[in-house]
């Protein structure tokens, strides 16, 4: 959970800094000279040049994060709790009584368990947070209640 959210917080930044970026990369030994901005600048490196090693590691960065997404793309859970972290972000910008009324709408919808056990986990968080233990016990009690999942059978 915590490598989900370090990739989500990570996206906006390395994808700014790397926006930010828009000529071919330097001469190695030579720094980096950014051109003037078209518009507010992007958030990212506050210097106006960049070495090239520099340069060359935030363009890595770049990659890993591109091949993150695609990790996490991939798993239909992975995606599912990605998008109730990238949910509840959204939702701060509302009261918190919005958020979960949001998160009580769409958790009939939801097919996979673990995506219903990251929903519930939020929800306990956000009842514990606006003064409602009780609702906040009964999503934990669901989740400690909950059957184990079927065995699967290994694949070969």
């Amino acid at each position: 959970m915590k490598t989900l959210l370090a990739i989500v917080a990570a996206a906006g930044i390395v994808i700014n800094s790397v926006q930010s970026v828009r000529a071919a990369p330097p001469v190695q030994g030579q720094p980096f000279q950014r051109p003037l901005p078209l518009r507010q600048p992007q958030r990212g490196p506050t210097t106006q040049t960049m070495s090239w090693d520099q340069w060359v590691s935030l363009f890595r960065d770049y990659l890993d994060l591109i091949d993150e997404f695609a990790s996490v793309s991939k798993d239909q859970s992975s995606s599912g709790v990605a998008a109730v972290v990238y949910a509840e972000d959204v939702l701060k910008a509302k009261r918190p009584q919005d958020a979960i009324d949001w998160f009580n709408q769409v958790l009939p919808e939801i097919k996979d368990p673990v995506v219903q056990r990251a929903v519930r986990l939020r929800l306990a968080e956000l009842y514990r947070t606006t003064n409602q233990p009780d609702k906040a016990l009964e999503q934990l009690r669901v989740l400690i209640t909950a059957p184990p999942p079927p065995p699967t059978l290994p694949s070969h």
